[in-house]
């Protein structure tokens, strides 16, 4: 539960959720009064199975983000993968983000149009290394088209936010059908994943779940059978003992 798989199932600890925080502190509470606990070999091939799709078959989705503390994306910058271009929260310093990702057009389109909406900032979306659209700190929105032939596109999105300014902001593209779809996760991946990847990604995702199911129901036979609450009784006691009568 505590090891890290962007994209995996119900229990990604990306990052520690409380339902999987509170999960974990009856386990040990458990395994404290229990070291036999039933179901631990099932447990630890369901996590080796966890850890071999986290390095070797998840891909990465989202966008590499660079956060600089200045308006003018000057370096330093600290770095981390945003799943998703959308936030509206308060502040009172400069910063500015660089963000870059890949999207794949499955089928060749004559443009593909693009949207940035924010209040006081100002941001920029490039396509294969051209600007395609830009907004302004008064603009509230732009939106603007680019070519966009079949195979892999490389977009990066620049904002910079003055001191002061609200930070609303989010991004996206416009479908065939006239249906605002955000930038995110789903969408976008950090690197030029070949399409191959990205199905097996799907698929694992999918079934990752399903691991993830059967995982909670090994645990809940297993917690039952070794009654965790006494396990937790006995914790609290040896934490907080009873006073000298």
């Amino acid at each position: 539960m505590l090891v890290p798989a962007t994209g995996w199932g119900l229990l990604h600890a990306v990052p520690v959720g409380v339902g999987s925080a509170l999960l974990l502190l009856v386990i040990w509470s458990t395994w404290l009064f229990h070291p036999s606990l039933p179901g631990r070999w099932i447990l630890a091939a369901l996590l080796l199975l966890k850890l071999l799709a986290g390095a070797f078959i998840l891909v990465d989705r989202g966008f590499d983000a660079d956060y600089f503390a200045n308006a003018q994306w000057a370096p330093p910058s600290s770095q981390r993968i945003d799943r998703r271009l959308t936030f509206d929260v308060p502040g009172d310093k400069d910063f500015s983000v660089a963000w870059r990702g890949y999207q794949r057009a499955l089928q060749a389109e004559n443009r593909r149009t693009f949207y940035l909406r924010g209040t006081g900032v100002t941001a920029e979306l490039w396509v294969d290394g051209v600007q395609t659209v830009h907004l302004g700190p008064n603009a509230g929105e732009a939106v603007d088209r680019a070519p966009w032939p079949a195979g892999l596109r490389r977009l990066t999105v620049r904002l910079s936010v003055a001191k002061g300014a609200r930070r609303v902001f989010d991004a996206g593209f416009i479908d065939g059908d006239g249906n605002r779809k955000p930038l995110d996760a789903s969408n976008v991946t950090t690197r030029p994943y070949v399409q191959w990847r990205l199905y097996v990604d799907e698929i694992v995702g999918f079934g990752s779940v399903l691991v993830d199911i059967v995982l909670l129901i090994v645990l809940g036979g297993a917690l039952l059978v070794a009654r965790p609450w006494i396990g937790i009784m006995r914790a609290v006691d040896f934490l907080v003992p009873a006073e000298a009568e």
